[in-house]
């Protein structure tokens, strides 16, 4: 049995959007339009699809729901241009989605309580593109930066979005420049050593 319903009101709800590594909670009050499908399975259970439109900014959800929450696949579509599509749960976006950033950037990859955390790619508006590990929205764990001005590459550890630990950086052709720790983003050089190259300056 389907049964497709529409309504229109105004809620207060909170509206998670991204920002590179980070993401800000919008508390907006809103008039919205809600088109939804039900579908009742034989054992009584069911499921509901649909789409809900903010009339005062244009943004929209498409998508599964439980229980009066985004809960299954579905996508958000911002009205700055941002879109999400991929797996909620209660609400966030939760497991693995796609987010497109209005300035060009994208995220693939796994999500946790709305934010980039797990195994995923973020390929940033300048070019630059990281694979790797997330934790909490940042670049965290083992992963590999791929630089796009000079073409270098950097694989190796990081923390709280930067070099740290272990790592290795080569050029475009694959030859070493530096192999060693880093420290906060930065070389830890020691002068003499096999790694240590006093003309090429580049951190």
């Amino acid at each position: 049995m389907f049964a497709l319903l529409t309504s229109s009101t105004s809620i207060h709800y909170n509206m998670y959007h991204l920002s590179r590594h980070m993401y800000d909670c919008i508390c907006v009050h809103v008039h919205i339009l809600v088109i939804y499908e039900y579908q009742i399975t034989d054992n009584g259970d069911f499921s509901r699809s649909g789409t809900l439109m903010c009339s005062d900014d244009g943004s929209k959800y498409e998508g599964d729901w439980v229980k009066g929450k985004y809960h299954g696949r579905g996508g958000f579509y911002w009205a700055d241009g941002s879109k999400y599509f991929g797996e909620w749960y209660d609400g966030k976006m939760h497991g693995m989605g796609h987010y497109q950033y209005y300035d060009g950037a994208c995220y693939k990859g796994e999500f946790n309580n709305d934010v980039m955390h797990g195994k995923g790619e973020y390929e940033f508006a300048s070019g630059n593109v990281y694979r790797g590990d997330f934790y909490r929205g940042k670049m965290h764990g083992t992963g590999t930066f791929f630089k796009y001005d000079t073409q270098e590459w950097y694989s190796g550890e990081f923390q709280a979005g930067k070099k740290h630990g272990y790592g290795v950086e080569r050029d475009v052709a694959g030859q070493i420049l530096f192999e060693g720790m880093f420290s906060n983003g930065n070389r830890e050089e020691v002068p003499g050593g096999p790694s240590y190259n006093p003309e090429m300056g580049r951190k």
